[in-house]
């Protein structure tokens, strides 16, 4: 059985559980409320599980192929603060869709990739098993699935991508993103959760 959130839904879940610290205008129509965060000030130990976020900065898309090739042939001087487990529909030089994928695929890889490259938080969907990320003390990150358009128009520019070979779908994209969300702590760095069915 796969793993369930207390609010399955990130976007439902920052309505009715949203801070008073910031107000979002979502898409002109909906106040949703959360914290922004800029991404090279990230630090995973100040949040807690059931936090909303919303986030600037670099990110990096990543799936199963380049999870293991990111080990075998390192990008040297290359800091991955964010991972967002997904694989993008791209078409005309643009990403049309950037839905999040199943994260607990790349637990394999993940007690090497994070210490290689600084890893603070992954942003996927489905769960993860929390003692990976209580071991490695980052942040598990939730976006709504079958969000793939919504979550294109956060993208602000393409930086650059790494492992062409792989195609558009699996190789990996770094992107610079604004107000990325809304993203539920799922995990954080001390091992509470809300979700159900993981270790």
């Amino acid at each position: 059985m796969g793993a369930r959130s207390k609010m399955s839904n990130p976007i439902a879940y920052a309505l009715s559980h949203g801070e008073n610290n910031t107000d979002f205008a979502f898409n002109g129509k909906v106040e949703l409320r959360g914290k922004k965060v800029l991404i090279e000030n990230f630090d995973p130990k100040i949040f807690s599980a059931g936090d909303i976020l919303y986030l600037s900065g670099e990110i990096f898309t990543l799936r199963d192929k380049a999870c293991k090739l990111l080990i075998e042939k390192p990008l040297k001087n290359l800091r991955i603060h964010i991972i967002y487990t997904s694989g993008p529909i791209f078409k005309n030089g643009r990403i049309l869709s950037i839905g999040p994928t199943t994260s607990s695929r790349m637990e394999l890889f993940l007690d090497k990739l994070i210490g290689k490259y600084n890893v603070k938080a992954i942003i996927g969907k489905g769960g993860m098993n929390r003692n990976i990320i209580k071991r490695n003390k980052i942040c598990y990150l939730l976006f709504t699935g079958g969000a793939g358009a919504l979550a294109s128009k956060f993208i602000e520019k393409v930086v650059a991508t790494y492992f062409d070979e792989l195609g558009e779908a699996e190789r990996i994209y770094h992107l610079y993103v604004k107000n990325f969300g809304p993203l539920i702590v799922a995990i954080d760095s001390y091992g509470n959760s809300i979700l159900r069915n993981f270790v």
